[in-house]
């Protein structure tokens, strides 16, 4: 991690080689120290006198007496085939992390499912295809001094890290006087191919194995759960001077680690199977089934007995958990939902439904999300935010928020278990209908979701417990509701040759030829473009509403009020077989033609030279502050110009 203090340094005795070694990480002020197990006396290590390295060379491996695990980097004995894994998927690759206990500490196992690996000595760790954990025993916090990093390359060496505070800050916590042994082994299953200047590359697969003793943790005995954070540096090249691409963590919102995961003797405490298994039921919330995991801080343990699931007080930032496996195109999610506490002093404090969906590029970390917020606590208790992240689908980088305002909204605010508020979402499509306490509040688009993406619940620097959590797929049984709140459809289907945009009600229309949206009682205001380029120039033919012809008013405009039932518009362009040709020049510049005794209206970039052709009619030419007025009768300009000066505009 840049910026951080490294406190703990490399025993630098792993067999840097292609064949398996076991790397041990060491500290004392940041120096090296040599790896013979008489320098740490912990009685886990005292069953040889033998250096730990010349006896792990000897057996091929090392085994811990009665653990039944051998340090190899391979992740095959039944010990890690009994234990439930956290698994997760980012930017294309698949993490799976086990953890297990053994008498005398805890081993780690990492399973990664990538098309590339690499491996170059002179880069710096998190410049290779390393993985890292963060523990610590004593906080329920990530952000606290105590807290370490360890890192591991595929050349076994193992780095270990203060997470925060500096050299001074290790004196807060007793890390086993100054030497904390960490044994480790990483092997490509595929292996390994070296290149002339030295790189590794691999393809498929990477495991790694690692043990932490109990007593180098200073625990006399195994804890009943443990906390750690997990992380994959990806990097997709041998350059010596590479940097990692991303870090693959198990959370896919903010690229950091916030709060921890939970593991027992038996595995992943959220594991979706692990509570499958002691609940006597499927999850309905869980991991979703395009790769979103969830987040750490959730309690499950009452969500299949009694239908609660409360987001843990211990996490500081954004908390999400899904509807297990769904990755739909339509349905309907709804919850509610009250508000415990405020975690983190944060007075921005939410709590909501969110959908997500995780590009399978490896870009970067791409999910698009939507929520639907609620503000609980402080001067904005009892309103609500729309917010859609926006990002470029072939670049896989975020654009911006797009954000409503804080809006109030009626019914019950949430903000204690006396008044829960209900969420719910109806998704068709790119449309989002949004409802607080089934009151219709509004309608999102987000075409980057049209095929489908995951749903569930969302907190931010909030405690909250959510109960009644419907997830439905049945179109009747989505229909039903919507007709229940007075929704309706407004499709707007527009031709070749133009496009529309306005507002149907309170949500904006921007379309080149196809749209639905699903609204109550509304207003309707559409202005309609048709093109006009040097090729050709298109006009108006027709406009129907429910196959009745509607009449736009000057410069294109529709107006319907008051619609509350099905709505169809039809809109149709016509391409001119002659008109008058209109010449611009002065440079470059921003037009505007309007046709004042009729309903066509353009906007245009024109260049130096640009020609177009205008209909019959009265037209109003605009460039900035410069308008002029162009008659135009039988095809030729009778008042006007025929060459239009923009550079005095």
């Amino acid at each position: 991690m840049t910026g951080k203090e490294k406190i703990l340094c490399i025993a630098a005795l792993a067999a840097v080689a292609l064949t398996g070694g076991i790397a041990a990480a060491c500290a004392e002020g940041g120096e090296q120290v040599s790896g013979v197990r008489e320098e740490y006396t912990g009685s886990m290590y005292a069953e040889s006198a033998l250096p730990w390295r010349e006896q792990a060379l000897r057996s091929g491996g090392y085994t811990y007496t009665g653990e039944g695990i051998t340090l190899d980097g391979r992740l095959d004995e039944a010990e890690w085939q009994s234990t439930y894994p956290l698994t997760y998927t980012s930017i294309g690759i698949q993490v799976s992390v086990y953890v297990t206990f053994g008498q005398d500490g805890f081993y780690v196992g990492y399973d990664i499912r990538d098309t590339e690996a690499y491996f170059v000595d002179e880069r710096s760790s998190e410049n290779n295809s390393s993985i890292e954990i963060y523990f610590s025993p004593v906080t329920t916090s990530l952000l606290d001094e105590t807290v370490l990093q360890v890192r591991m390359e595929p050349n076994n060496d193992i780095t270990c890290y203060r997470a925060l505070g500096s050299v001074d800050a290790q004196l807060s916590y007793p890390w086993s006087a100054g030497y904390l042994p960490i044994y480790g082994v990483s092997d490509a299953l595929n292996g390994w191919t070296v290149d002339e200047n030295g790189a590794w590359t691999t393809d498929g697969a990477l495991q790694y194995e690692m043990f932490i003793g109990w007593d180098a943790l200073s625990l006399e005995e195994a804890p009943e759960k443990f906390k750690l954070y997990p992380c994959y540096n990806y990097v997709n090249s041998t350059a010596a001077d590479a940097y990692r691409v991303s870090q693959v963590w198990p959370q896919g919102r903010y690229n950091q680690p916030m709060d921890y995961f939970e593991f027992d003797e038996k595995g992943y405490v959220n594991n979706d199977a692990c509570l499958a298994e002691e609940n006597g039921a499927p999850l309905l919330l869980g991991d979703a089934g395009n790769g979103l995991a969830k987040s750490a801080a959730w309690d499950l343990t009452q969500l299949n007995e009694s239908g609660i699931v409360k987001s843990t007080e211990n996490a500081r930032g954004s908390k999400y958990i899904y509807v297990a496996g769904a990755d739909d195109g339509s349905y309907m999610f709804s919850a509610s939902a009250y508000y415990v506490t405020n975690v983190s002093g944060d007075t921005g404090a939410r709590m909501g439904i969110v959908m997500g969906r995780l590009n399978s590029g490896k870009t970067d970390l791409n999910m698009y999300t939507e929520t639907l917020q609620v503000a609980v606590i402080g001067n904005d208790a009892g309103k609500y935010q729309l917010t859609t992240k926006v990002g470029d689908d072939e670049g896989g980088k975020y654009v911006s928020w797009v954000s409503t305002a804080l809006a109030p909204f009626a019914g019950n605010s949430g903000a204690s278990s006396a008044e829960p508020v209900k969420f719910t979402v109806v998704k068709q499509g790119e449309m989002f209908l949004y409802f607080l306490n089934d009151n219709y509040i509004g309608t999102k688009v987000n075409a980057a979701f049209a095929d489908g993406c995951a749903v569930g619940l969302y907190t931010l620097a909030a405690q909250a417990v959510y109960s009644d959590i419907l997830y439905e797929t049945d179109a009747d049984e989505i229909a039903a509701y919507l007709s229940g709140r007075d929704i309706h459809t407004v499709t707007i289907a527009a031709g070749a040759g133009g496009t529309f945009g306005g507002t149907v009600g309170s949500d904006a229309v921007d379309a080149d030829h196809n749209m639905t949206a699903f609204v109550g009682s509304a207003d309707i205001l559409l202005n309609v473009m048709p093109t006009m380029d040097a090729a050709r120039t298109f006009v108006v033919s027709s406009v129907t509403v429910n196959g009745e012809q509607a009449q736009l008013s000057e410069g294109g405009v529709l107006r319907l009020e008051d619609c509350s039932e099905a709505t169809e518009i039809a809109i149709e362009f016509t391409a001119i077989a002659q008109g008058a040709a209109i010449t611009f020049t002065g440079g470059a510049a921003d037009v505007t033609i309007v046709q004042k005794d009729g309903v066509n209206s353009y906007a245009l970039k024109v260049e130096e030279g640009l020609t177009v052709r205008l209909a019959d009619g009265t037209w109003e030419i605009a460039a900035g502050d410069k308008t002029v007025t162009v008659v135009v009768e039988n095809g030729s300009v009778t008042s006007g110009s025929t060459a239009i000066d923009v550079g005095q505009a």
